[in-house]
């Protein structure tokens, strides 16, 4: 029998691909009486989403990681209510990331968004999901960008 998953990380980098993972994430948890662990990682503080303010990059690392924990605890109300949600940012390289705080939370499950990258664009960017599947110890459930019609 398969084991159920009870404790779900889903990385969101709050696109909508990563919100419709979410959306699988939060079905598992409800059937499983579980709970998600909500992860964004912060590979670059200085980007544009996060508000940067100009000042010296420690004290935009800070701000990221807040502004991320604000929005994480936003997402959490908005598309995963009812379930129990830890909330964890982090400043990193996103796939070391994702899989350290899976073996640390003993997580059964990763569900995660890719952006469907082909080509060379893969190649010179590489796979955050590509490089998770690859090393995670526990399942991981990728679900691709919907082609634009």
């Amino acid at each position: 029998m398969a084991r159920p998953f009870k404790k779900i990380l889903c990385p969101v980098d709050f696109s909508e691909n990563s919100l419709t993972a979410l959306a699988y994430a939060t079905d598992f948890a409800r059937q499983n009486n579980g709970q998600i662990i909500l992860l964004h990682v912060i590979d670059n503080p200085l980007a544009e989403q996060y508000g940067s303010k100009g000042r010296n990059f420690y004290a935009e690392v800070e701000h990221a990681l807040e502004w991320s924990q604000q929005q994480l605890a936003e997402v959490a109300r908005t598309h995963a209510a009812g379930i129990p949600c830890d909330i964890v940012a982090k400043r990193g390289n996103p796939y070391e990331v994702i899989v350290d705080i899976a073996t640390a939370q003993q997580a059964d499950v990763i569900v995660m968004s890719t952006h469907g990258r082909t080509g060379p664009q893969r190649l010179l960017i590489g796979s955050v999901a590509e490089k998770v599947v690859r090393t995670a110890t526990c399942p991981v459930l990728t679900l691709r960008q919907q082609a634009d019609t």
